[in-house]
C-alpha cells in the first residue's frame, strides 16, 4: 500500500478511539508522534516487519512549535562541571539550574516498563499527567523526550540518535486532522 500525508500524521479525530495507553499517549487523545531516526521510530513501534514500514520527513524548523525538553543525557552536564560552578559561564549556570529543577520529573518519565502487558502500567502515571498539563498549556505545544527502547550503544547519546517528540493537537473536530498542526508543520510524501 502507498500511504498518503494524512496517513501518517495523527490518528483521525473520527478514529480516536482506537488511541490506547502509552507513556506519552492519553486515551482518546490523537496525538502526533515523530522521532529523530527512523531506527528510533521503529523501536518505538516495537519492530514491524521493516517492510510494512513508511517514513515521512517532518520539518519544526519553521512551525514555531515550542517543546518542553526532558534531556537525561547528564553528560552534557558533566562536560560543563570540568570547573567548579561560579567559575561556569552564566548561560551554562542557567543550564545547571534547568536540569537540577526538571530532574526529578525528567527521571519519573523515564522508567521503563517492567510489564507491557498489565492493566495498569504505572510508570505511565506521570507522563501522562505531564501530557495532560502541556495538553491545556498555551505556552508549550509538545514535549521532546529521549526514546527507552532504543538498543543504542552510542557513547554519549546524541541528540540525533534517540529523540522522540509528541504533540497534542490543539483544536478539535470531528473528523480528521488538527487543522493548526496541518498547517504548521511540512512533511514529505511517505516513502517504503
Amino acid at each position: 500500500k502507498q500511504y498518503q500525508k494524512n496517513d501518517l500524521f495523527h490518528i483521525p479525530f473520527e478514529k480516536r478511539n482506537l488511541v490506547k495507553r502509552q507513556r506519552f499517549s492519553l486515551p482518546g487523545l490523537p496525538c502526533l508522534y515523530l522521532s529523530t531516526s527512523i531506527y528510533t521510530c521503529w523501536e518505538e513501534l516495537n519492530r514491524p516487519n521493516i517492510n510494512n514500514v513508511h517514513a515521512s520527513r517532518f520539518d519544526l524548523n519553521e512551525s514555531d512549535i515550542k517543546l518542553l525538553f526532558l534531556d537525561q543525557r547528564t553528560e552534557i552536564i558533566r562536560n560543563m562541571i570540568e570547573n567548579t560552578y561560579e567559575k561556569c559561564s552564566e548561560a551554562s549556570q542557567m543550564h545547571i539550574k534547568k536540569f537540577i529543577v526538571s530532574f526529578p520529573l525528567l527521571l519519573a518519565c523515564s522508567i521503563k516498563v517492567n510489564d507491557y502487558n498489565s492493566d495498569f502500567v504505572p510508570e505511565y502515571i506521570i507522563p501522562q499527567l505531564l501530557l495532560q498539563w502541556v495538553n491545556n498549556c498555551d505556552g508549550i505545544d509538545g514535549i521532546q523526550y529521549i526514546s527507552n527502547k532504543t538498543k543504542y550503544s552510542i557513547e554519549p547519546i546524541t541528540f540525533e540518535s534517540e529523540t522522540n517528540v509528541v504533540i497534542p493537537p490543539k483544536k478539535f473536530s470531528d473528523i480528521g486532522h488538527c487543522p493548526e498542526l496541518v498547517k504548521t508543520i511540512k512533511m514529505t510524501n511517505p516513502i517504503s
